[in-house]
């Protein structure tokens, strides 16, 4: 574990030497109040980002005169703390001590931990407008992001109206790729669904949401440049989709699409209008990397809008609704038959699956952050809590990150919250923190992660595209 991630247990081992025999634990305040004279900082344990900043406060028990004196136990190279109890933080990422000395007793005082994490970046293309009433109406901005498994450093970036963009240095430089054949349909809508091959990256997957230019699945094989229809030489003058040559009930409207971990080829999509003559949408399916498709149709109240996703065999996969009237299905034989296994949903603003290794799964979704060990068949929700419905997820082998996202176009008068949630896995509720300081009106609809330079990267709606560099 990193400094990051061990202040919370330092910060309570450390009270706890400094509370000595006290019959209570530093940092929490007993029934009553404290014993005369007692100093209690509140909050006892938090993150800053670098150069940021953050209010601590503390009490003093029974006595007349509450004041206090702060200071940082480091110094200044721990970053500066006023009369107020204002904490700024240094440039230095490390865990610091903030102290809280009784003005009137200086023999008594408290100490709380922070620790100083790296701060997110923008790395938003200079050529991306964020004006929601900019190229498309309306315009979402950054959309999602991702990495191409070969070469981690180079990221791709999709947006709203505005294409696909790619940067070969980790976000430091960025260029517009869809310049080839077809490459305007992804500047007509918004490319809410982004995948990349693992196996032959120059193959990427792409949809066009609201595309006036054309729906469905586009597939480019060299890079992004020049795209194809999977679908329909032209769904906008189609109603129905044709698949391998004959009409079907599905319309081209797609939602999301995943790619098999086991096998590149195979792809599953779900949909953002309904079937026709069905109650809902359900999946199709291509195990030719989009040459051919398969339906799989929806059973009742399964609806539409749905994130899918393949767990850790082919034949398994998990639909995840948009209310919790869909709730969370799962079919464990390639979509013949889907079970409802919960009212997990997702909160439209984005929903991702993190695969940890030897099984385990985490999910985001409304009100938390969901863990399995069975494949998908139960979850357990390890971030409970008001505040904590999740969008985008990832891992970086220490360290979780989460997002709370408003699924809402937040604009520049919407109210600021620090959206990015962190622990170490397996992690239950109480060791889930708040990273950082920093705030924004929306969290992040996807995260990706750079296994080789230890950048997470973030696009968020209206917000644009973010990097943050991990230990």
């Amino acid at each position: 574990m990193n400094a990051s991630q061990l202040f919370l247990c330092r910060a309570l081992c450390g009270a706890a030497l400094i509370a000595g025999c006290a019959s209570y634990v530093s940092g929490e305040t007993p029934p009553g109040g404290p014993p005369a004279g007692t100093v209690v900082i509140t909050p006892h344990g938090a993150s800053v980002s670098v150069d940021g900043s953050m209010t601590f406060s503390a009490t003093v028990g029974g006595s007349a005169d509450a004041g206090v004196d702060w200071s940082v136990q480091e110094g200044a190279a721990g970053g500066a703390i006023d009369a107020e109890g204002l904490y700024s933080a240094p440039a230095s990422q490390a865990t610091y001590h903030v102290v809280a000395k009784n003005r009137a007793d200086p023999t008594k005082s408290d100490v709380a931990a922070v620790a100083v994490v790296n701060a997110w970046v923008d790395i938003t293309p200079p050529g991306i407008s964020l004006d929601e009433n900019v190229n498309g109406s309306p315009n979402y901005g950054a959309q999602e992001v991702a990495v191409d498994p070969s070469n981690p450093a180079t990221v791709y970036l999709s947006t709203a109206y505005q294409g696909l963009w790619r940067s070969a240095d980790s976000g430091a430089h960025w260029v517009k790729i869809n310049t080839g054949r077809n490459g305007d349909a992804l500047d007509a809508g918004r490319v809410w669904a982004l995948a990349i091959d693992p196996v032959s990256p120059q193959t990427i997957y792409a949809c066009s949401g609201y595309g006036v230019l054309g729906l469905g699945i586009w597939k480019s094989t060299d890079g992004g440049v020049g795209w194809d229809q999977l679908f329909t030489s032209n769904p906008t003058q189609n109603p129905t989709i044709s698949i391998n040559g004959s009409n079907s009930p599905v319309t081209p409207d797609i939602f999301s699409f995943d790619l098999d971990p086991l096998n590149h080829l195979h792809l599953v999509a779900t949909f953002h209008a309904g079937w026709k003559g069905f109650s809902g949408a359900g999946v199709v399916e291509s195990l030719d990397g989009g040459a051919t498709w398969v339906l799989h149709a929806p059973p009742d109240g399964m609806g539409l809008e749905q994130y899918v996703f393949i767990l850790n065999d082919s034949a398994t996969w998990l639909v995840v609704g948009v209310d919790p009237s869909a709730g969370t299905w799962r079919t464990t034989d390639s979509g013949r038959t889907f079970t409802r296994i919960n009212g997990n949903f997702h909160s439209g603003g984005g929903c991702q699956l993190h695969r940890a290794g030897g099984g385990a799964l985490y999910l985001s979704g409304v009100n938390g952050v969901f863990f399995s060990t069975d494949n998908g068949a139960s979850w357990v929700n390890v971030a409970p809590g008001a505040n904590r419905s999740t969008a985008a997820l990832v891992g970086t082998g220490t360290t979780l990150f989460a997002s709370n996202s408003n699924a809402t176009l937040a604009g520049s008068g919407s109210p600021l919250y620090n959206p990015t949630l962190y622990a170490p896995p397996g992690t239950a509720d109480g060791g889930w923190s708040d990273y950082g300081s920093q705030q924004y009106a929306n969290g992040a609809k996807r995260f990706a992660f750079d296994q080789q330079g230890r950048f997470l990267f973030a696009a968020s709606w209206r917000q644009g595209a973010f990097r943050l560099a991990t230990q």
